[in-house]
């Protein structure tokens, strides 16, 4: 383990992965865009140096924020398509699902109000594998102290897109600041609700 110059350690995601995140899916946006109407449906990449990248939820996103109960996470996707059929093999890993950036994932189901979220994968690449665990666990999806757990899934981007698709996505600073703006409650002025 490293120390930081304050004395705590780092932890392993801030260690070994770039944190990207991609906000307001499936529609995407500007800066701006984002910031005046988002969905909300923001996600987070962990991108490792060997280009992997796990997929998981970003603290903006309203399962976080709202510290929202799972009650189901389903990776049937559509009538004909279940993420958990996903295959590969090999060292490239051939034969993995191929997806975009508006892809979903999986979806989620919560208690407190029956919403279900479809989770988008934000990049493109190939499907390695799903978070199998989060059937029997949905509760790891919610863990923000252990990202590395609570992954939906894992993609691996093709190798001459994987530093630009990285360089489009939000970087910490950047995603601050959206988070500031989307939680900042509306400023009113003479009774009138300015956005």
């Amino acid at each position: 383990m490293s120390k930081e110059e304050n004395g705590n350690y780092t932890s392993f995601v801030d260690r070994y992965f770039k944190r990207g995140f991609k906000v307001n899916l499936p529609k995407g946006g500007t800066f701006e865009q984002c910031c005046e109407s988002s969905t909300l449906n923001d996600i987070q990449i962990l991108r490792h140096s060997n280009r992997i990248c796990a997929v998981t939820l970003a603290p903006t996103h309203p399962i976080i924020s709202q510290n929202k109960k799972i009650s189901s996470v389903s990776f049937k996707v559509s009538e004909k398509l279940d993420r958990s059929d996903n295959k590969v093999s090999g060292k490239r890993k051939r034969g993995g699902q191929w997806l975009n950036e508006t892809s979903i994932l999986c979806k989620i189901t919560c208690h407190d109000d029956d919403t279900t979220y479809p989770i988008h994968c934000g990049i493109r690449g190939t499907l390695i594998e799903m978070n199998e665990n989060l059937v029997t666990n949905p509760e790891l999806m919610t863990s923000l102290t252990q990202p590395e757990h609570g992954y939906v899934a894992m993609v691996m981007p093709k190798l001459e897109e994987a530093d630009r698709m990285m360089a489009s996505l939000m970087d910490e600073k950047q995603f601050a600041e959206y988070k500031k703006r989307v939680e900042a409650p509306p400023a009113i002025t003479n009774d009138v609700v300015v956005e």
